[in-house]
């Protein structure tokens, strides 16, 4: 994809205001169509799931910067802790074309195609009845084609190994998809993983910053009489400059 537009105030309320509504599937796809407006909605939504997050932690880099900090409670005893991960702990594919393609393998006599998970394919497992459900549509969305002997067989023929070795495949080939830091509680010094959602530190700030503008935009225009677009507008320097002489 080319590079990203520059987001402006009405962006970022815009993202917002369209995000609220939404799953955070589609959350996903209207951040990236925002900040890639030439690429389809529909291109965007068949990207793996691990090139859409290497795409969204670049924007919160460009936006927010490289520190992602959050507060998670010990699985253990409950205390709540803080954390700060940097960008480069949580990347760990350094272009998300390396999630691009079909994958191939040859195993007990099997001759399998397959590919990464996308935005359609999470959709389409969101009202399975439980995990096992959704796990086993996912995979056989995700598995294309089994053959042996040059003859298309079932998946469900596929010993259990051979279903252990796809997701293996699938899971190095879209590292991006699945990130998990380590952590210890320094209260009862339990150690555990915490998977790392990138989607939800995003719009965090996004909502935060939206609703920051959306106040100074409440401020200026009791003071001035301008409009949302004219405040939005300005820069951020000249907005903050009328900010303090409105307050003063």
């Amino acid at each position: 994809m080319n590079a990203m537009h520059p987001l402006s105030s009405q962006d970022i309320v815009s993202i917002w205001e369209v995000g609220l509504r939404q799953h955070p599937l589609d959350r996903a796809l209207t951040i990236l169509h925002a900040v890639y407006p030439d690429v389809g909605l529909q291109d965007l939504a068949a990207l793996s799931i691990g090139q859409r997050d290497w795409h969204l932690i670049a924007l919160y880099e460009r936006l927010f910067g490289r520190n992602f900090s959050g507060l998670l409670h010990c699985p253990a005893c409950g205390e709540p802790l803080e954390f700060t991960v940097d960008s480069d702990q949580i990347r760990v594919m350094h272009d998300p074309d390396e999630a691009d393609g079909v994958l191939e393998m040859a195993l007990d006599g099997y001759d399998l195609r397959f590919r990464p998970a996308n935005s359609y394919d999470l959709a389409a497992i969101l009202h399975c009845a439980d995990v096992q459900a959704a796990q086993q549509k996912l995979f056989g969305r995700c598995l294309l084609q089994v053959s042996q002997g040059g003859m298309e067989v079932s998946p469900e023929v596929l010993p259990e190994h051979a279903v252990t070795a796809v997701d293996e495949a699938l899971a190095a080939r879209d590292a991006q998809a699945d990130i998990r830091f380590d952590l210890v509680c320094p209260d009862c010094q339990h150690a555990w993983q915490a998977a790392f959602e990138v989607l939800t530190f995003l719009w965090a700030q996004i909502s935060a910053a939206a609703q920051h503008l959306l106040y100074d935009v409440h401020i200026l225009a009791q003071a001035y009489g301008w409009s949302e677009r004219d405040i939005l507008a300005l820069s951020e320097s000249r907005r903050r400059w009328y900010l303090e002489m409105a307050n003063a």
